[in-house]
């Protein structure tokens, strides 16, 4: 049996062990619409799609402040980050129809390559210890598998169905295996298989998801959610049920936030239109 409360702007589900997701800080908006959030194996560094500037910033996790950035003149509207098992970002570059790969070893990341092959307006990229990428083409509706660089498999097209989206965005593969599937134009998460093959849908829990764009899935298998035209962050437990909402911080509300990202006790938000990043706490 479930109980909710709301502390400042969050609204919460009291289980056996009550936790609290707090505001801890918001960064400076020297933002221009971020979008997906990363970090660094070691925790070190942040690494946020930075899209109406065409850049990748490089963010301290603590404080938010910004270390660096690359991609300038090289990227068009990125939308997502990801880091594949050889520790290299991926870069959903949208505006140039193509997957960007950066060594982010050396201080200054450099281009190293690029994936291309029927790719169509990328705004999702996810990675797996195994060497497998998935990309989400948001101009063509579907999905796409690769494996050490070569395609495998493409799903989908513009419909309602199961294993069809209209305009699918983030995508993420669990500790489950699973992989995870914002589709805003049907209002839900798709959860695939391996081999993409659709295993269930997620709308919300409570009231439906509007436009659900990006997503974490954390170790705990927890869901959050960046329900844009909602205007907040949602978090389901690994049964679906919502435990959390995060609907605004310091003050302000969110405003279609677009990347959300979870480690630990640790959770950044991307608060696109706000031109901002929000760390929050469990507590």
């Amino acid at each position: 049996m479930r109980s909710l409360f709301v502390i400042a702007g969050v609204a919460l589900a009291l289980s056996a062990q009550a936790a609290e997701l707090k505001f801890v800080r918001a960064s400076a908006d020297i933002f221009k619409e971020p979008h997906d959030i990363v970090i660094d194996s070691e925790g070190k560094r942040l690494f946020i799609a930075d899209m109406m500037n065409g850049t990748v910033k490089i963010v301290d996790p603590a404080t938010l402040a910004v270390l660096g950035e690359f991609g300038e003149g090289e990227l068009s509207y990125p939308h997502d980050v990801s880091i594949d098992q050889h520790g290299k970002l991926l870069v959903a570059d949208t505006g140039n129809d193509r997957i960007a790969i950066y060594d982010i070893q050396s201080a200054t990341p450099n281009r190293i390559g690029e994936l291309h092959d029927s790719v169509s307006g990328p705004e999702g990229v996810g990675a797996d210890s195994n060497g497998r990428v998935y990309v989400t083409n948001t101009a063509d509706h579907t999905v796409m598998l690769l494996e050490h660089g070569r395609l495998l498999k493409i799903v989908g097209q513009y419909g309602h169905k199961p294993g069809e989206f209209i305009q699918p965005h983030d995508i993420e593969v669990g500790s489950d295996g699973k992989v995870y599937v914002g589709d805003p134009g049907n209002n839900r998460i798709q959860v695939l298989r391996r081999d993409l093959s659709v295993e269930k849908q997620i709308v919300g829990d409570g009231r439906p998801f509007s436009r659900p764009k990006y997503l974490c899935v954390d170790e705990e298998l927890r869901l959050y959610v960046a329900d844009q035209d909602n205007s907040a962050v949602r978090v389901l437990d690994s049964q679906g049920h919502q435990i959390a909402e995060v609907s605004e911080a310091a003050g302000k509300k969110l405003d279609r936030p677009e990347g959300v990202l979870a480690r630990g006790k640790q959770v950044w938000v991307a608060d696109t239109y706000n031109d901002r990043i929000i760390l929050f706490e469990w507590k």
